[in-house]
């Protein structure tokens, strides 16, 4: 997944769960908790999709999806606008 906007490293530790939103393609929400989102460089994270199925149901039906990482220190919430790119299983 693609993002648009740079929160701090720290955010991406996985200290705070971050929350996750998608929309299926009838516009029907979805919001769950990730234990970790993992930033992989200024303009990408990778989400894991364990446990998710309406999850990822809804991003390949639609792949523009929402979620809101904190900073751990200050305690701001960070939302990154996010669009499915591809599935990998290794790396």
């Amino acid at each position: 997944m693609s993002r648009t906007c740079g929160p701090p490293a720290r955010c991406f530790q996985g200290i705070i769960p971050s929350i996750l939103g998608t929309v299926s393609a009838d516009g029907t929400p979805n919001v769950t908790y990730l234990s970790h989102v993992h930033s992989i460089d200024e303009t990408h994270v990778a989400l894991s999709c364990q446990f998710f199925n309406k999850t990822k149901q809804n991003v390949l039906q639609n792949p523009a999806a929402t979620v809101i990482v904190y900073d751990p220190v200050t305690f701001e919430a960070y939302r990154l606008a996010l669009e499915y790119e591809r599935e990998e299983a290794e790396g």
